[in-house]
């Protein structure tokens, strides 16, 4: 699953009859997919957690609320150009303070995380995958954390972790890399040696 990428999951979600059903949930996915956000952050993004840039750039102002406490932490996620269209038009009709998916919900209110998984799980099966949405978030992780071109303090941004060590772990080949590391450390002291 982690191979796949966020783009594969969601051509495949679309087809579930979820995402036919509701645009919603499709979109929702997507917010998923493109930011690596906990479920319990973007099913309580507000209009005015969409914030468009003035060089066309977006991002979304995420929650985190820590397990158990009321302490709420807030980060930033840039989006794609695409799902900048997609959540702009979906903000189009809706006050400040109301809750982008929120139509979602009988009482347009934020979608909790236990809805979000419970729909998720329902979508993933129907598309032929298995998991849940937190598999995007870890998606996410892998594929940024693992390339070349993104550095890992912005993967960390990204994701809101507190620490680089948390972000650490989406790193695959690490021992590999410490490895590289040593060998071209003990290289460059025997060249000196040798000099």
């Amino acid at each position: 699953f982690k191979q796949k990428t966020a783009y594969e999951i969601g051509v495949r979600l679309v087809g579930s009859e979820m995402c036919i059903r509701d645009r919603g949930w499709f979109e929702i996915a997507m917010v998923a997919a493109g930011t690596g956000a906990r479920p319990s952050s973007y099913g309580r993004l507000k209009k005015k957690d969409l914030e468009v840039l003035a060089d066309g750039k977006a991002r979304l102002k995420l929650t985190h609320c820590k397990t158990g406490t009321k302490l709420q932490e807030f980060y930033h996620a840039y989006i794609k150009p695409d799902l900048r269209d997609i959540l702009v038009e979906r903000c189009e009709d809706l006050e400040d303070d109301d809750y982008i998916f929120g139509c979602l919900t009988r009482e347009n209110v934020a979608v909790s995380a236990v809805t979000i998984n419970g729909s998720f799980r329902k979508m993933m099966a129907a598309a032929g995958l298995a998991g849940n949405p937190y598999k995007l978030r870890h998606t996410f992780g892998m594929l940024t954390a693992n390339n070349p071109r993104v550095a890992l303090p912005a993967v960390q941004k990204s994701m809101g972790h507190k620490t680089i060590a948390t972000t650490m772990a989406y790193v695959e080949g690490e021992e590999e890399g410490q490895v590289a590391a040593a060998e071209v450390v003990f290289e460059s002291v025997l060249d000196d040696e040798a000099a």
